[in-house]
């Protein structure tokens, strides 16, 4: 875990780093005179895919791993303000194996709002809204299955790295509430999540 976490650290860096040297770039108009280059407009929809880790606790349960899956959403900006919604679909490799006990989060999924803060082909955002997450329990008892609702809220960096593609780096904390699990009892679930993903902007 630590190494993915690493690992994803340093592409984000590299990211944002891209991404501010793009907004720093000549611009050469029809004509061939310089011009510094047109500012970045995050308004319009946007649809892509992301990777990146999970891990989480709960009663009697630690389960970390990783995900991958698509997101999707809008942007209007006012200023230097970007206001949005985003909703996303992870498919999730996140377990727990401990004795003969078997805990897996095979998929997670948000609805969010977002308030970012654009610096030209950079901006920098808050997020929160509604996340869910189906998880499922094996072991010398039987077994049970149950979807988690509850909430999430995060932050995220977002630079645009070539014409209508953009990287991003999100961090996210999910609290998914409790469901009982006939042969251990109640799991109150929470998950923190580290992804990068790329979008296309229509």
């Amino acid at each position: 875990m630590r190494n993915i976490l690493f690992v994803a650290t340093a592409v984000a860096g590299g990211l944002i780093a891209q991404a501010a040297f793009a907004a720093d770039m000549p611009y050469y108009g029809a004509e061939g005179g310089y011009s510094a280059a047109p500012a970045q407009d995050w308004s319009g929809l946007y649809l892509g895919g992301h990777i990146g880790a999970g891990f989480g606790s709960g009663d009697d349960v630690d389960p970390s791993g990783v995900l991958g899956g698509i997101q999707g959403g809008g942007n209007w900006q006012y200023g230097q303000v970007v206001l949005g919604a985003e909703g996303d679909f992870s498919g999730a490799g996140i377990s727990d194996d401990f004795l003969s006990n078997d805990f897996d989060v095979n998929w997670l999924a948000t609805v969010r709002g977002r308030i970012g803060w654009a610096f030209d082909r950079f901006m920098v955002y808050g997020t929160g809204g509604f996340s869910w997450a189906s998880a499922e329990y094996n072991g010398p008892g039987g077994g049970d299955d149950n979807v988690h609702a509850g909430w999430a809220a995060g932050v995220g960096v977002e630079g645009m790295v070539w014409n209508n593609i953009s990287a991003k780096a999100e961090y996210l904390y999910m609290g998914l509430g409790d469901e009982n699990y006939a042969p251990i009892g109640d799991v109150d679930l929470d998950m923190h999540t580290f992804k990068l993903g790329v979008n296309y902007h229509f």
